[in-house]
C-alpha cells in the first residue's frame, strides 16, 4: 500500500515513512526480536536435551556391553561345563579347561581326561574315601586324580 501523496523515491529512512508504516515496522521488529529470543531459548533447550540423550545412550551402551560380556562368559562357562561332563571330568576341573575356541577347549579337556585316566582311570567318590583325620581328603582326591608324586 502506498500513499498517493508521498513520493516513495525520496524515502531513504524509516523516519521518512508515514506514521502508520513506522508503527508497523516497530511492531514487526519487536515481534522479530521476541521470536529470535524464543528461538535462542529453544536451541539452548534442544542442546541440553541432546546432551542428556547422548549421556543416556552412552549409559545404555555401557549396560549393553556389560550384559553382552556376562552373556558371553556364561555361554563359555556352560560350554566348558558341558564338555567336562561329556569327557567324564569332575566339575571342579572346568576352570582348568583353557583356550580361546571350542577346538582348544576340546584339546584341553582331552588332556585333562588323559591325566585322569593315567592314574588307572579310578574316580574317587568323596563319600567313599576313608576319612583319615591325619590327611586332608582334598589332597587325597587330588593325588587320586593327578596321581601321587
Amino acid at each position: 500500500m502506498t500513499d498517493s501523496t508521498v513520493d516513495l523515491s525520496v524515502l531513504t529512512k524509516v523516519e521518512d515513512l508515514p506514521e502508520w508504516a513506522q508503527t508497523e515496522i516497530k511492531d514487526l521488529r519487536k515481534e522479530s526480536q521476541g521470536l529470535r529470543s524464543r528461538l535462542g531459548d529453544a536451541e539452548t533447550a534442544l542442546s541440553a536435551k541432546d546432551a542428556e540423550i547422548e549421556q543416556k545412550a552412552t549409559a545404555f551402551q555401557s549396560q549393553i556391553d556389560d550384559l553382552t560380556g556376562k552373556h558371553s562368559a556364561a555361554e563359555t562357562a556352560l560350554a566348558k561345563t558341558s564338555l567336562a561332563v561329556s569327557k567324564g571330568l569332575p566339575l571342579n576341573v572346568v576352570p582348568m579347561i583353557v583356550g580361546a575356541s571350542e577346538d582348544e577347549w576340546k584339546t584341553s579337556a582331552d588332556a585333562l581326561a588323559a591325566l585322569a585316566s593315567s592314574n588307572g582311570g579310578v574316580r574317587v567318590d568323596p563319600a567313599q574315601v576313608n576319612q583319615d583325620p591325619a590327611k586332608d581328603p582334598r589332597v587325597e582326591m587330588a593325588e587320586a586324580f593327578f596321581g601321587a608324586e
